[in-house]
């Protein structure tokens, strides 16, 4: 059994220094390829291959193909969510960056107030901002004589909201020969997690960690807008589970890990064996 189990081993740590190469992705250039390989290695019942459906390996083993990664990097960080590969932030923010598409925070979970101006004319902040010849600040005990006399003088009243917003940019090549930049901007805020009922319905990634949640969101949002070709389709993981009501985990900054066990889609530890993997030159 030792022996067989050794065998099954440097089977997939050759495959997997094959698929390390990009020319050696050729090799499984049918669907019945992929397949036969995806049931090769659930029927290994390794922990390294925890799915239980050849269906789930042969996703993420299209993924691995189509991204140019080795296989365990690919099933450690590859999700099939609702039969469709999902991942979190940090490997979404790999391929972007790979393929030259940049990103920064311009609003980190920064307050969002509302203003009210005389006679309680809500303004927003935005609004705010952006006019600043139409409206002055004032305070909230500002005595009259001190108001401008030609704007509109108003308060900050009180914050109804959280957002971040995440500026992409991309140089997208012309007919011409030439490059334009593309700009497009993720956002997303407490109000529409509110809306979705994340707060309540997943108290331990929203309820506890609101900010990196929301960073995650935002940066899907944009990322897709500007990148879905890099990404060929493949989703934040968060969003997946939402909407197929997988439960996660989350750490500070954001990168979901889907409880894939809870969900039935991975084997329970004790169904699974220890392979010792060996590396065959």
């Amino acid at each position: 059994m030792k022996e067989e189990t050794k065998e099954q081993s440097k089977e997939l740590a050759t495959i997997e220094k094959g698929l390390a190469e990009p020319k050696s992705f050729e090799s499984l250039g049918t669907f019945d390829d992929i397949v036969k390989l995806a049931e090769k290695l659930v029927s290994m019942e390794s922990k390294l291959v925890p799915f239980k459906k050849a269906g789930d390996v042969v996703i993420v083993l299209q993924a691995a193909r189509d991204f140019r990664m080795p296989i365990t990097f690919a099933l450690a960080n590859i999700h099939p969510i609702g039969g469709k590969a999902s991942a979190g932030v940090h490997l979404l923010s790999a391929q972007l960056l790979k393929n030259f598409i940049t990103y920064e925070v311009v609003e980190d979970y920064v307050e969002e107030w509302q203003y009210l101006g005389q006679g309680s004319i809500p303004i927003s902040q935005d609004e705010f901002i952006k006019n600043p010849d139409k409206y002055h600040l004032i305070g909230k005990k500002t005595e009259e004589e001190n108001y401008h006399p030609s704007k509109l003088n108003c308060i900050k009243h009180k914050v109804i909201d959280r957002r971040t917003v995440i500026k992409f940019e991309r140089q997208m090549p012309q007919p011409d020969g030439s490059y334009k930049l593309m700009t497009i901007y993720g956002k997303f805020s407490d109000s529409e997690a509110d809306k979705a009922n994340l707060f309540n319905d997943k108290p331990d990634t929203w309820g506890k960690y609101p900010r990196a949640m929301v960073y995650a969101r935002a940066f899907a949002d944009g990322s897709k807008k500007i990148g879905n070709d890099v990404l060929l389709g493949m989703k934040e993981v968060s969003t997946m589970c939402d909407v197929f009501n997988v439960p996660y985990h989350t750490d500070q900054n954001g990168n979901a890990t889907p409880d894939l066990k809870a969900a039935g889609i991975i084997r329970a530890d004790d169904e699974a064996v220890d392979v010792d993997v060996e590396i065959v030159d």
